[in-house]
């Protein structure tokens, strides 16, 4: 009876911590996410390694997008981020429900080779106040991506890119699950750590019309061929009617290896250049989801503000989008607002500067 309460408990858990994808990069943000024919920076390690031909000979990218409902407990709660039970017994008068969320990319090219580092944590606490039945879930991902690739020329064609990114995946997730059975407290504490390697790969066709628009239409398959490793460590949480804190039971270390399921993405975009504006929408797929990106880009005062606007929406998505840019010589200040509209404590704020030659 115990197992079956606590594997209940734990479904509903990972369901509520499955929220929408983040939008990497604040332009590509501001824009609904669309940024698979779209991109020009290094966020294209993300939306489509073909775009990385687009960039510069010299660029980097610092980007931070965040979601959160209490920055101040949050804060109190990160140092026992290691020991997920530890977050429940030692804040037992405390009620909490909090949710963070917090992503973003830092990143270095050089002759359209990119480096890029994508980091993701994702914090959820769900707890009432004097009592041990809580859960709670924290998850640190992570991608270091080499992107490559080679632009060529075509009869009719501005240019076609080819890229790949070569990734590496690491994870540290923490949970712990507990209820009441009966009068007492009884969970289940896991610990994983994970590891992988995987493969992006990518096109980007770029034609102009002259006086009319310039267009785009990139196709990309993310995450193919990957699997990852998982080292779980389990322990029996258990508590006395009365108590305030578990006993610990370990349990012997297990490991899997999981494959991730690959998706795939096509989007195009297309520019007006005698008003600068940019339109751009992305369609994409996987295992039992779609989603479709829309957005667009206009500047305002000249090259030096720009404001953009877009929306996402498919599967258990639904975003509206708002941002804008501020243009310095070789830098750019960028800003987007992202409103979750299923979710309101994941709307986010995301900022990035970039810069290149």
């Amino acid at each position: 009876m115990k197992k079956v309460i606590l594997a209940i408990l734990l479904v509903f858990f990972v369901v509520s911590t499955s929220h929408g994808q983040y939008l990497i990069g604040a332009r590509a943000a501001g824009m609904g996410g669309a940024g698979v024919a779209a991109s020009r920076d290094l966020t294209a390690a993300y939306y489509n390694p073909a775009a990385m031909m687009k960039t510069g000979q010299l660029g980097f990218e610092a980007s931070l997008g965040a979601a959160y409902s209490d920055i101040a407990e949050l804060s109190n709660l990160l140092n026992s981020t290691s020991n997920p039970a530890k977050i429940i017994t030692d804040n037992f008068a405390k009620k909490i429900d909090i949710y963070t969320g917090l992503g973003g990319l830092l990143g270095f090219s050089a002759n359209k080779i990119g480096i890029t580092v994508l980091p993701n944590l994702q914090m959820e606490v769900n707890k009432e106040a004097n009592a041990l039945a809580a859960g709670v879930g924290a998850n640190l991902n992570y991608q270091g991506i080499i992107t490559l690739g080679r632009s060529f020329q075509f009869m009719g064609l501005s240019s076609v890119d080819l890229g790949a990114n070569i990734k590496y995946l690491g994870g540290n997730n923490g949970s712990a699950i507990v209820a009441l059975v009966g009068i007492d407290s009884v969970g289940v504490k896991t610990v994983t750590n994970s590891s992988g390697f995987g493969l992006d790969v990518g096109a980007l066709m770029s034609f102009d019309i002259p006086a009319v628009t310039s267009l785009s239409v990139g196709i990309v398959g993310r995450d193919l061929f990957e699997t990852i490793n998982d080292k779980i460590q389990t322990w029996d949480l258990n508590a006395s009617f009365g108590a305030q804190t578990f006993t610990e039971t370990q349990r012997a270390d297990t490991t899997a290896t999981r494959a991730v399921n690959s998706t795939y993405a096509i989007g195009a975009s297309g520019s007006i250049p005698a008003v600068g504006l940019l339109v751009a929408a992305d369609y994409e797929m996987g295992k039992n989801f779609s989603n479709t990106h829309m957005g667009m880009e206009y500047p305002v005062i000249g090259n030096f503000v720009t404001l953009r606007a877009g929306i996402a929406s498919g599967t258990n998505l639904s975003m509206t989008t708002f941002g804008a840019k501020l243009s310095i010589p070789i830098f750019a200040i960028n800003v987007a607002y992202i409103m979750d509209n299923k979710v309101t404590k994941n709307n986010q704020i995301v900022v990035d500067l970039a810069g290149g030659l």
